[in-house]
């Protein structure tokens, strides 16, 4: 399949860590670890106690009591049916939800205080990639990647730059031009991830990337945002992909009624998120 010969390609360039890493060290991508705790390392993510409870549902929280740390360099599954409170804990780390209680810390950054002034330069460092991709409708995969470097401000020469070779890195060096009804779906998706990395933030978040997609194209993100996480990426998916959890053996955090009731290293998918 030629979407999948296209990720496959990029993926495989060894100009890729250049672009997607965050880190000065082009040789950060060949460690195969699964999380870097070592002594003095802090997490990227914190929760303690975290509770969030919607007026409408005052006896029903959607986040109840989670306690978490996730660390630089970490690919985290996030599982459980659907209303467990995947969505909503997402939403918490990219603060358009605000916590009830608890603490919760998001690159150094105390969100329970943070002032709303301070937001927009919290998202700059996390990379958000949807479902319904999100793309806007009028605007070329090029326009659409650029938009995301305009919108902070980056001058015209880095996204002119940036823009053609994250794409190329994702196997759409040759779709640069084309609108989104123009993309496969698994196209549009690409066109998401680039859009979340251009600017190289540490930390990427994923809510059902690959919900609408077949299993082959499917297989094809997982792969590109495996190979982001290797050039020292945070990444965290919330998924209902039972195979793909399977085979991947990374870290799962199973969520059930708002609350973590696990937490595994190298997990599987297990019983949760099945209805």
């Amino acid at each position: 399949m030629r979407q999948m010969a296209d990720v496959n390609a990029a993926i495989a360039s060894p100009d890729f860590t250049t672009v997607f890493s965050p880190l000065d060290s082009a040789d950060a991508e060949l460690s195969d670890r699964v999380a870097p705790r070592d002594p003095g390392v802090e997490p990227v993510i914190l929760m303690e106690h975290l509770t969030k409870v919607y007026a409408a549902q005052p006896n029903k929280p959607a986040l109840d009591d989670i306690n978490l740390a996730i660390y630089p360099g970490e690919f985290v599954f996030l599982v459980g049916h659907s209303g467990s409170g995947k969505t909503t804990l997402l939403n918490t780390i990219l603060r358009n939800v605000k916590p009830s209680s608890g603490k919760v810390l998001v690159a150094g950054q105390d969100l329970m205080r943070i002032k709303n002034r301070r937001i927009p330069f919290l998202r700059r460092q996390i990379g958000a990639v949807f479902q319904d991709y999100k793309l806007l409708p009028n605007k070329t995969a090029y326009e659409n990647v650029a938009f995301a470097l305009q919108c902070i401000g980056k001058p015209r020469g880095v996204i002119r730059a940036q823009v053609p070779e994250v794409l190329r890195l994702v196997g759409l060096g040759e779709q640069m031009d084309s609108l989104p009804d123009q993309l496969s779906g698994g196209e549009q998706q690409r066109v998401s991830v680039a859009r979340a990395m251009v600017n190289r933030p540490p930390l990427l978040i994923c809510d059902e990337p690959t919900g609408n997609l077949d299993p082959a194209i499917s297989l094809g993100i997982m792969k590109l945002l495996e190979r982001i996480n290797r050039t020292g990426t945070t990444v965290i998916v919330a998924t209902h992909d039972r195979e793909m959890v399977d085979s991947m053996h990374r870290r799962v955090i199973a969520l059930e009624g708002g609350r973590v009731i696990r937490d595994q290293e190298r997990g599987g998918y297990g019983n949760y998120g099945t209805l």
